[in-house]
């Protein structure tokens, strides 16, 4: 299932990381273990991470990806207790306000965690893992490009194209290495949870030319501010993974959808 080269894919932004680190800790929302980065065909020099969602200081939704190598025993535990007890929304519509209400699981201060922000700052300096990582404002993405295990490709993939016109590196959702599949709390292909959890936020609509993907079109959230920098093609960039790798060659086995 391999494809051409990369034409552009973003690097980690700076001044999101500043962002972040104008404070020690940031609530996360969601978290997903045993997400991949593949930086070669070659099984070694694959990344593993975290997936997540946080809230910034100034109060808006990040997406991001961090690689366990840079992060602490404690903050390590924290994305895997939230991993284990989401904060879903339940999507209630307050009558008098007419916005979206959250009610969420409760596990540490409604229904988050409070983690440190030194693994997204180190991810400035750690080249040799850090190319690969991100933080990026949900209000950033016009689409995701959707590739749920099949048949002949164990792991499913996920790639962010962003409003600048750039696509963030394939993440693959290594399922049967995650806590919630391994403790039997899920057996849901983690892209198309991270997808329910968007869908609360964001309004999302499968494109009619590409069933595989999936644009942004507007907010549900006060937190998520929409970027006003949308290039004309910014929701096409990449139609499928492109790092070269032949997936019917990999190894485990895929989780339900």
């Amino acid at each position: 299932m391999g494809g051409g080269p990369v034409e552009e894919t973003s690097s980690p932004d700076l001044s999101d990381y500043c962002i972040l680190s104008e404070v020690s800790r940031v609530r996360l929302l969601y978290s997903r273990s045993k997400v991949y980065v593949y930086r070669s065909a070659d099984k070694r020099d694959r990344i593993s991470g975290f997936i997540c969602v946080v809230q910034g200081p100034d109060d808006q939704y990040y997406i991001a990806w961090t690689p366990e190598a840079l992060l602490s025993e404690h903050d390590k535990e924290a994305y895997v207790q939230v991993e284990l007890c989401p904060s879903f929304y339940e999507g209630q519509l307050d009558a008098s306000t007419s916005e979206l209400q959250t009610s969420m699981l409760v596990y540490e201060n409604e229904g988050s965690a409070l983690v440190s922000t030194e693994a997204l700052s180190q991810a400035r300096s750690i080249t040799s893992v850090a190319n690969y990582a991100f933080c990026k404002p949900v209000g950033d993405i016009v689409s995701l490009l959707m590739h749920p295990p099949s048949l002949t490709q164990w792991y499913g993939s996920l790639i962010i194209n962003l409003a600048n016109g750039t696509s963030l590196a394939p993440m693959w959702f290594h399922d049967d290495e995650s806590a919630s599949t391994l403790l039997g709390m899920t057996r849901h292909w983690g892209g198309d949870e991270l997808m329910v959890w968007m869908s609360h936020i964001m309004v999302i609509e499968r494109a009619k030319d590409d069933p595989g993907r999936y644009e942004f079109r507007s907010s549900k959230s006060p937190h998520v501010s929409l970027s006003q920098q949308t290039t004309p093609a910014a929701s096409t960039i990449l139609t499928k993974p492109t790092d070269g790798v032949d997936r019917s060659q990999s190894a485990g086995p895929s989780t339900s959808t």
